[in-house]
């Protein structure tokens, strides 16, 4: 028992005599040696989640063979469209490569560059999935998960510190703005708090709500 991972083994094995009374009618025989190490050897992603912020270009996913291999291990690398919530060619771009791994090769680990896109737009932080396929060995975690963090934040200010106006004039127009890019709709509301002015006696003390929508992309 050799404990490396390698493809079935045979030698022959022949009858021979020197006795001249003995006739041997078959001569050879094959012995074949099934090798029993592939639980020994495995493969699988160095972690199973991976945190990115939507900034950084790329993300590095590798893999990591453990395991004295005898022959050649090709392993797929691919980014899977189920159960995610980030998309491709907006968020991220997909992979699909063939890893191999040869005894004459003494690195075990090998990594793959995925690379992030980052798109302006404020959203929860999003996440697709990395596999492994293989049929030459054992796989463990198969699967890993890119998280994005998202880093559009959104600010909304007045565009004045102060603003005068004088009793007589009747109303005030105060005014809002939004920076950044938004995916939904958002509602600010405007509160006036009492400072000395009395409400109802100076100012009317009503709420008002400031809704911003997402901009219309052209058809």
């Amino acid at each position: 028992d050799d404990s490396v991972l390698e493809q079935s083994e045979f030698i022959n094995v022949v009858l021979e005599t020197e006795d001249e009374d003995v006739e041997i009618d078959v001569s050879t025989a094959a012995v074949i040696i099934q090798d029993n190490d592939g639980p020994s050897v495995s493969a699988g992603f160095i972690q199973s989640e991976f945190i990115v912020g939507e900034d950084v270009s790329s993300v590095d996913v590798c893999v990591r063979l453990t395991g004295e291999i005898g022959r050649t291990i090709s392993i797929i690398i691919e980014t899977v469209s189920f159960l995610r919530t980030a998309t491709v060619g907006l968020d991220y771009l997909d992979i699909h490569e063939n890893l191999i791994f040869t005894p004459e090769n003494s690195t075990l680990t090998r990594c793959l560059t995925i690379v992030i896109l980052e798109d302006g737009i404020l959203e929860d932080d999003e996440t697709f999935f990395v596999q492994l396929r293989s049929s030459d060995v054992t796989l463990s975690p198969r699967q890993a998960s890119i998280i994005i963090q998202d880093n559009d934040d959104v600010f909304v200010q007045f565009e004045q510190y102060e603003y005068f106006v004088n009793e007589f004039t009747g109303q005030l127009r105060v005014c809002a703005t939004l920076t950044g890019r938004l995916e939904s709709a958002a509602s600010i509301s405007f509160i006036p708090r009492q400072g000395t002015a009395r409400p109802t006696a100076d100012y009317n003390p009503r709420v008002h709500n400031l809704n911003f929508r997402p901009p219309v992309e052209a058809g």
